[in-house]
C-alpha cells in the first residue's frame, strides 16, 4: 500500500507538476515579454492599417473635392465653347453674305466689261498690230504714224477705227502730250 501511495503520490506530484508547468509559463517574464511584443505588433498594424484607411478617405475626399473641380471647370470651358462657336457662326455667315455680294459684283463687272469688249477678228488683229508698232516706238508716236502703218498691212482700214481702238483700248495704250503734238505708246506692264 505504502508503494502504492507512494506510487500515487509521485503521481499526485507530478500531477502538481504538470499544474505547477502550466502556471508557470503565464508568470515566466520572457514569455509574457515575447507575448507583449507580439501584442504590440498586433496593435501598431492595427493602428497602421486605421491610417491607412483615414489615409484612403482623405484622398478619397480629396478626389472628390478635385472631381467637383474638374468637372465646374469642363462646364465653364464648355460655355466658352458655345459662346465662341456662336461668335464664329455669326462671322462665318455674315463673311459668306460679304463673299457672296462681292461675286455679284464682281459678275456684274464681268458681264459690263464681257459686254463692252466685245471685239471682232479683225479687231483684235488690228490690236496686236497696233500693239507691236507701239512697241517699237517706246517713246511714243503719233495717231498718223500708226494708221499710216496699219494701212500697209490692211488697206480697208481708216484712221478713225485706229483712233476708236486707242482710246477705247487705254489699259493697252497711253496717250501723252508732248511739245504740243499728242502721242501714243504701250502701256508698261512691269
Amino acid at each position: 500500500d505504502e508503494d502504492e501511495m507512494i506510487g500515487g503520490d509521485e503521481m499526485d506530484l507530478s500531477d502538481d507538476e504538470s499544474n505547477l508547468k502550466k502556471t508557470k509559463p503565464k508568470t515566466d517574464p520572457i514569455q509574457l515579454q515575447d507575448e507583449n511584443d507580439h501584442l504590440k505588433c498586433e496593435l501598431e498594424a492595427y493602428k497602421n492599417e486605421i491610417g491607412m484607411m483615414k489615409a484612403s478617405l482623405q484622398t478619397s475626399d480629396q478626389k472628390d473635392i478635385q472631381i467637383n473641380y474638374l468637372q465646374q471647370q469642363l462646364l465653364s470651358t464648355r460655355q466658352e465653347l458655345n459662346v465662341l462657336t456662336e461668335k464664329c457662326s455669326d462671322v462665318q455667315k455674315s463673311n459668306s453674305s460679304s463673299i457672296d455680294n462681292q461675286l455679284i459684283l464682281s459678275n456684274k463687272k464681268q458681264e459690263t466689261n464681257n459686254g463692252s469688249n466685245h471685239f471682232s477678228d479683225h479687231q483684235i488683229k488690228l490690236l496686236g498690230h497696233i500693239a507691236i508698232y507701239l512697241s517699237i516706238h517706246p517713246f511714243g508716236t503719233s495717231v498718223e504714224s500708226v494708221v499710216s502703218y496699219i494701212k500697209n498691212i490692211d488697206k480697208n482700214v481708216t484712221s478713225q477705227q485706229i483712233e476708236n481702238l486707242l482710246v477705247t483700248n487705254q489699259i493697252l495704250f497711253e496717250n501723252f502730250q508732248n511739245d504740243d503734238t499728242s502721242l501714243w505708246k504701250l502701256v508698261n506692264f512691269s
